[in-house]
């Protein structure tokens, strides 16, 4: 997921993704701690996934702010 890409998202489908995210890294957690996940470098791109969604998000109001 590219920041360029993600600037141009409307602002509604961010927060769909962040929320869909969350969802998947609880999931993940959730097998991590069982033993039973089978891809344990996931969770660590999901978690900077969501930082870059939010960062994106939080740039938003001065982006539309700007002339």
């Amino acid at each position: 997921m590219k920041t360029a890409e993600l600037r141009t998202t409307p602002l509604g489908e961010l927060h769909n993704r962040v929320a869909e995210m969350r969802k998947e890294l609880a999931g993940l957690r959730l097998k991590a701690r069982q033993g039973a996940v089978e891809q344990p470098h996931r969770i660590r791109l999901i978690r900077r996934d969501i930082a870059r969604l939010l960062t994106v998000l939080a740039q938003a109001p001065a982006r539309a702010a700007k002339p």
